[in-house]
């Protein structure tokens, strides 16, 4: 159990600091400082509810096959199951939200949709395999397969990941590349 402890945090994007950690349960306090970075529709690898208390946002939600735009205000709750998918358009200035999630058995997946425009930083011909990516200043080496997936200090740990990574920007070192079908062959390239 957990009490007042301040959590992982997304720098630029949100701020989270913990009220209540108890097994499943999590309860956060959330300021939202900006809409979601990239274009496509996440879930969360939970259930939560979300009440704003102060500021709001305008989200895109996922309904059946079409996109639907809401606005939240002040005192609403947010409803979501682990398999909604969402983005945030826009945000309020000091928005913070009490955040309630139930762990799941889902992961953080992406979605792309053809009414939701792609900007040109997100197009990319890459073919899949393994690239070398500058994220927080640092290098890391990351498997793009329709998305970039987390990364990693070596190549051969990067292609083994499945989890996704919140950097989606196409910012990739073009000079460093294993595709992906010969990718044990290859992992002592530097």
């Amino acid at each position: 159990m957990k009490f007042f402890k301040n959590y992982i945090n997304l720098p630029g994007y949100l701020l989270r600091f913990t009220i209540l950690h108890l097994g499943p349960l999590h309860i956060r306090l959330h300021t939202i400082l900006t809409a979601d970075g990239t274009p496509y529709l996440h879930n969360h690898p939970f259930h939560y509810v979300s009440i704003i208390l102060s500021g709001g946002y305008i989200e895109q939600l996922l309904d059946g096959e079409n996109i639907k735009t809401v606005h939240h205000s002040r005192f609403s709750y947010i409803v979501r199951k682990s398999t909604d998918f969402h983005r945030i358009l826009s945000v309020k200035n000091k928005t913070k939200t009490l955040f309630f999630t139930l762990n799941t058995e889902n992961h953080w997946k992406l979605k792309k949709h053809g009414d939701i425009e792609i900007p040109q930083s997100f197009k990319t011909p890459l073919k899949p395999g393994i690239y070398k990516r500058t994220i927080n200043n640092g290098i890391i080496y990351a498997k793009f397969e329709d998305f970039w997936h987390k990364g990693s200090s070596s190549p051969s740990n990067a292609e083994k990941e499945s989890a996704l990574s919140i950097h989606q920007v196409s910012d990739f070192d073009n000079q460093f590349y294993i595709p992906l079908e010969k990718r044990s062959k290859q992992y002592t390239k530097n």
